[in-house]
């Protein structure tokens, strides 16, 4: 079963948590809370008021933002091994987006109340968290820019250059991604439709930009994909 003692060790290895001593981890580690999700289940939404952020063990989740007609878009997905809602642990705000288990997903929460002391206690740590805070939000804003300035085909093939670089590894020079995305989520996650995307998608197959096969898009033509993205005309 897990527990947030046996999953301590793979704490040591995110981006800022190794960066505290020893001590402050496994004082951290004790009080840290251990939440399952299923895939699909909500893990908070926006305006929620809460104070924690959490690891995430195993599974994956991702943040996005709907809009009122319940389209979503995709803000960053969140791995195995890496934090997320670290804001409103600093800032205390509402959350500003949501967190959805894209699958089976378990996580370790860490409250305010213990993260907050632990960050006064180590300097250095809390400015690398600050510059990692100010560097996902240039990313966020990147990601809001790319929705209201360009069109579709250049929005697919932003993101598939997004899950290239996250997801894949090249080989001979094509990079196979290694996720499962189906074309209704990969329209949720580019705010379209399923039909818009599968008109991209053949276009794309059409042009040797990308294989597919059984349902795993290959990048075949990453310089081609680069090019589109410089694209900037909207729909």
């Amino acid at each position: 079963m897990l527990n947030a003692n046996n999953q301590y060790d793979r704490l040591i290895y995110d981006e800022w948590f190794g960066l505290f001593p020893y001590h402050i981890r496994t004082q951290l580690n004790s009080k840290a809370e251990v939440r399952q999700f299923k895939a699909g289940e909500s893990i908070f939404v926006l305006g929620q008021v809460d104070s924690w952020m959490g690891a995430i063990l195993s599974g994956r989740i991702r943040i996005c933002l709907h809009s009122n007609t319940d389209k979503e878009m995709l803000i960053s997905m969140v791995e195995r091994g890496e934090m997320f809602g670290e804001r409103t642990v600093f800032d205390g705000m509402p959350r500003s987006g949501d967190a959805i288990a894209q699958e089976d997903t378990t996580c370790l929460l860490f409250y305010r109340d213990d993260i907050v002391p632990a960050m006064y206690s180590c300097p250095e740590t809390m400015m690398y968290v600050i510059r990692i805070l100010c560097n996902r939000a240039v990313r966020y804003l990147n990601t809001m820019e790319l929705f209201a300035m360009q069109n579709v085909p250049t929005r697919l093939a932003n993101f598939l250059l997004f899950l290239g670089d996250k997801y894949g590894r090249e080989e001979n020079g094509k990079i196979p991604l290694k996720i499962n995305l189906s074309q209704t989520e990969l329209s949720q996650q580019i705010a379209t439709s399923r039909e818009s995307i599968n008109r991209q998608i053949k276009g794309f197959i059409e042009k040797g930009l990308i294989t597919m096969e059984n349902g795993e898009i290959t990048l075949t033509d990453v310089p081609g994909l680069k090019k589109l993205c410089q694209v900037a005309v909207s729909d």
